[in-house]
């Protein structure tokens, strides 16, 4: 995304919900995306229909093994 695009969408997005933001506050918004963005789109992107889900999902508990059990 070019960075006057990027300005646009957050802009619009932050006015939405009544939120103004100033040039500082875009600074730190592209920063944080040319930081994450990238790894953001690739695993976006990424084909995962391959990986099994965890049956018993309890975030409050790190996964099980399934085969464990």
């Amino acid at each position: 995304m070019e960075a006057g695009d990027f300005d646009t969408f957050a802009r619009a997005a932050l006015a939405r919900m009544g939120v103004a933001a100033d040039e500082i506050d875009l600074a730190v918004m592209r920063a944080a995306e040319s930081v994450y963005g990238p790894d953001r789109d690739a695993l976006m992107a990424a084909d995962l229909s391959g990986i099994p889900r965890e049956h018993d999902l309890d975030p409050s508990r790190p996964p099980t093994d399934v085969d464990s059990r």
